[in-house]
């Protein structure tokens, strides 16, 4: 955190003299290398992106000035040291010559964006709640919005600023709107596809009602999960059907090594339950196979969750220290080859599942119902949908 000059923010009294915020990301909004490239690399090669100096008008209107930045490669090869950084950020002061605050994130977690961990360390530095902000009068200022031209020629590489916008309830203008005016639409945000937020709240499932009768009680059964990885398997398995033994081939790394430990376990008589992909069907038919031999019920728990909706949980497990998200091309791979499963393939009993209804905890649901990821993949189910989180 980096606070120009000594400045406090008060929460005002009434509906009318709430606090207005010009919040800004740094590179290409401020500041910009001199040369190719999205980050400055060096400390005497870098520019103003535009007059900066508008931001004295907001400033002298009663507008808090705050930078959010993403700076998690510093001090690395190719990158500004914490030093040089923090140089950059006082000659930035000099030049304004008005209070301002910056929250710069430099480890990934919680507080990178669009992540909202910057914008609430914010709100705590000074004693604030969200509902002091005046958020219809209030803007965040961001270069990546996903835009495919921008006014440099070149396509913004993610939507970050866009995404963390909307997370914080800020209304989004590109650097060209803001400081130059324009009404190119090149210079403006484009329409943006997927909201975990509507994903959420209208692809939920109560998984202890639909999983009820899956759960043996007095017979051995199979339990095929198909599903992407990140969707949701592995939790499934631990809270609604523990009973099972998990047969997983993270752990035991081949099929093989899978088929010869659910024989084990089927000679012992205990019910199994396949947490794999098993996403096309010559995988789910040599499990049926089994199932046929041993003379016992096969069911399939088809987990039919967005690609989105999938990515995204994946990097919510980002966030959390206990887990390693895993590669996104893994997700995409499995919906590029994926043979959907249907009853017909030999299973007793068959459900679809989406977004399990009773995740546990107010804040996880928090996080997940806004974006999480720089960029999201074209959803045309979903285009033309928008919602604004206030």
């Amino acid at each position: 955190v980096y606070q120009s000059q000594k400045t406090s923010i008060k929460t005002n009294e009434t509906e009318n003299d709430k606090i207005k915020v010009i919040g800004l990301n740094l590179e290409w909004n401020i500041v910009r290398p001199n040369g190719l490239g999205f980050w400055i690399s060096n400390f005497s090669d870098w520019t103003y992106c535009y007059d900066i100096l508008k931001l004295r008008e907001y400033h002298n209107n009663g507008y808090q000035i705050v930078i959010f930045t993403n700076q998690i490669q510093l001090g690395e090869k190719g990158h500004l040291a914490y030093e040089e950084f923090r140089s950059l950020i006082m000659l930035i002061d000099k030049y304004l010559n008005i209070p301002f605050q910056a929250f710069i994130a430099t480890k990934n977690g919680y507080f990178v964006k669009p992540v909202t961990g910057l914008w609430d360390v914010f709100l705590q530095l000074n004693n604030i709640s969200k509902f002091d902000i005046d958020h219809k009068k209030s803007l965040y200022i961001g270069s990546q919005a996903g835009r495919i031209i921008n006014s440099h020629g070149k396509k913004d590489f993610s939507c970050i600023d866009y995404y963390f916008s909307q997370n914080i309830g800020l209304c989004f203008r590109t650097p060209e709107q803001f400081f130059l005016e324009s009404k190119d639409s090149k210079h403006m945000k484009l329409p943006v596809s997927f909201h975990p937020y509507y994903y959420l709240t209208h692809n939920c499932d109560n998984y202890e009602e639909k999983l009820h009768e899956f759960k043996s009680v007095n017979e051995m059964q199979i339990v095929m999960l198909v599903g992407s990885p990140a969707s949701g398997k592995s939790r499934l398995c631990q809270k609604y059907l523990s009973e099972h033994i998990r047969i997983n081939q993270d752990t035991l790394k081949t099929v093989n090594r899978c088929f010869k430990a659910a024989i084990i376990e089927l000679e012992k008589g205990n019910s199994l339950i396949i947490d794999n992909t098993n996403r096309d069907k010559k995988i789910r038919q040599k499990w049926i196979e089994l199932a046929k031999k041993y003379n016992i019920p096969i069911d399939c728990i088809y987990m039919k969750n967005n690609r989105n909706m999938t990515l995204h949980f994946n990097s919510y497990r980002n966030l959390s220290k206990s887990k390693n998200k895993v590669p996104d091309i893994a997700i995409y791979s499995y919906f590029s080859k994926l043979e959907p499963p249907v009853q017909e393939e030999g299973f007793r009993r068959f459900v679809k599942l989406q977004f399990d209804s009773n995740f546990s905890g107010s804040y996880t649901k928090e996080v997940l119902s806004g974006y999480i990821r720089g960029k999201y993949s074209l959803n045309r189910d979903m285009e033309g949908v928008y919602i604004y989180r206030n």
